[in-house]
């Protein structure tokens, strides 16, 4: 990718003397996220502790949408072809919800709350080719192309009961990166020989997978909290818990893989679609 990169902006560069033209386009706008194994996590635990809890108050949510923003330097080769060297940032997250519960235990009935919490970016650095479409005298362009994304995830989340103010507090940061590719549709809407209005149609693929961060657990007992755990070598992961007959997906963090039913490391899809809006500036 480093050397792909170096090309098109040798390209770029050399370009300024053959009588090109160049453009600086801008967008932002909101993004659908697939995020894969933590959603498939929320699902399960909210199937969990419905089978298995009463006095259930609250649900946890998954994470959909997000926000999505580009730079891209394009150069038009011919009239119909051109390329784009781009960078851009995508971000999803959630800040949590509470889910109450009723816990049987020794005759005694507790109640406890959980909450979890994500955020998950990349900066992904792309380059596009760009081949120009005749629809109805619109300014109608494909592009697909490459990508390296420089990837992140937080995860956190509390557990409290009212059983002895037993709980805990985790938090779970860590940086990912991954190759990835994407493509889609942009339309150009000219305001002037200089200045246009940009709308673009991109889908996505890029996935963070074997994720290792940095971990930090605190328990707390009649409401004080213990010495606090903290490790630099842990890993998000995906298992299968199985009750009853019910397989449950479930998503955690640990130095080794969970005791449940596939357990394999954890991915964070971000592939998606986005839609964008912005101006083009022609030089």
């Amino acid at each position: 990718m480093k050397k792909t990169a170096c090309a098109a902006l040798m390209l770029l560069a050399a370009s300024f003397g053959y009588g090109l033209d160049f453009s600086l386009k801008i967008t932002g706008g909101g993004a659908y996220v697939s995020v894969g194994d933590y959603n498939a996590g929320i699902d399960g635990m909210n199937s969990y502790f419905a089978d298995h809890y009463s006095g259930i108050s609250g649900r946890f949510s998954k994470v959909r949408w997000g926000a999505d923003f580009q730079v891209e330097l394009m150069a038009d080769i011919t009239r119909n072809l051109g390329i784009g060297l781009g960078v851009g940032y995508l971000r999803v997250s959630h800040s949590g919800d509470a889910v109450g519960y009723d816990w049987a235990f020794l005759s005694q009935t507790y109640h406890n709350t959980e909450t979890q919490a994500i955020r998950a970016s990349v900066i992904p650095v792309t380059l596009n080719a760009y081949v120009r479409v005749p629809l109805a005298g619109l300014s109608v362009r494909i592009f697909g192309g490459v990508g390296f994304a420089f990837g992140s995830m937080a995860f956190d989340s509390t557990f409290q009961s009212d059983f002895l103010e037993i709980g805990e507090t985790v938090a779970f940061k860590a940086c990912k990166n991954a190759f990835g590719f994407q493509g889609g549709v942009s339309l150009d809407i000219p305001l002037s020989s200089a200045l246009a209005v940009v709308l673009d149609i991109a889908g996505r693929a890029v996935r963070l997978s074997e994720i290792q961060g940095d971990y930090e657990l605190t328990p707390t007992i009649f409401g004080i909290d213990q010495p606090t755990a903290i490790g630099d070598d842990y890993f998000f992961w995906y298992y299968e818990q199985k009750s009853g007959g019910t397989t449950y997906p479930m998503t955690g963090v640990g130095r080794s893989a969970p005791s449940g039913l596939n357990a394999r490391h954890g991915r964070v899809d971000l592939s998606g679609v986005s839609a964008r809006a912005g101006l083009k500036l022609n030089f």
